[in-house]
């Protein structure tokens, strides 16, 4: 079974879904209530999904400890914000490299390696419950979609006729999302050691 295939298409599903649900709230303003509740009533059949892709790539024990930036959070961070581009591209072309980028990324996955401690000591400021792996995920593609569509609204010519943000309301809702993302990071991370026989290692 083709986990890294099935694990796009329900992101990218989610993330398609999960935008035009968010683009139905007027003037967004509810962004963050919103999508944070969808999360938890996406269907199960989906999540297993993400939860298969999650056992097919646990870390094996003696793997050695990643000490650069490409641990599963955060490569997994980049396949979601590459799906949330895939979503906004317009040309054929475009698309293709999104896609095929998408792939590479996940390719990567049959090597996932933990993450040292070190690196997940950032101190996101907030309390989220993430109570699974694919939840993690889904909140870090809805996170990583939040911000894209904001940033839009900010970018937009005529985005203070249209909507009911200020750029106060705006940063406001960047540094949070940015902390949020962070602990989704650290949650998909901490997943993944979580998995690995060598969890208890002194060397993590």
């Amino acid at each position: 079974m083709d986990f890294s295939n099935n694990l796009a298409k329900v992101l990218f599903d989610f993330v398609k879904l999960h935008n035009e649900l968010l683009s139905r709230d007027e003037g967004h303003r509810v962004l963050r209530e919103r999508s944070l509740s969808y999360v938890d009533y996406y269907p199960k059949k989906e999540k297993d999904v993400l939860r298969d892709f999650f056992l097919a790539t646990r870390i094996k024990s003696g793997t050695p400890v990643e000490l650069g930036m490409n641990s599963p959070g955060i490569l997994l961070d980049r396949v979601t914000i590459l799906t949330v581009k895939l979503l906004h591209v317009v040309s054929p072309e475009e698309s293709a490299e999104v896609r095929q980028t998408i792939s590479e990324v996940l390719s990567l996955s049959t090597c996932f390696r933990p993450a040292k401690r070190s690196l997940l000591k950032k101190q996101s400021g907030l309390q989220v419950s993430l109570e699974s792996f694919e939840g993690a995920l889904l909140h870090l593609a809805a996170s990583n979609l939040r911000m894209w569509l904001s940033q839009d609204i900010f970018y937009s010519d005529n985005h203070w006729q249209d909507y009911d943000y200020n750029v106060a309301d705006l940063v406001e809702l960047w540094g949070y999302e940015n902390k949020f993302r962070n602990a989704c990071i650290i949650a998909i991370d901490d997943w993944y050691i979580a998995s690995s026989d060598d969890y208890m290692s002194a060397d993590c």
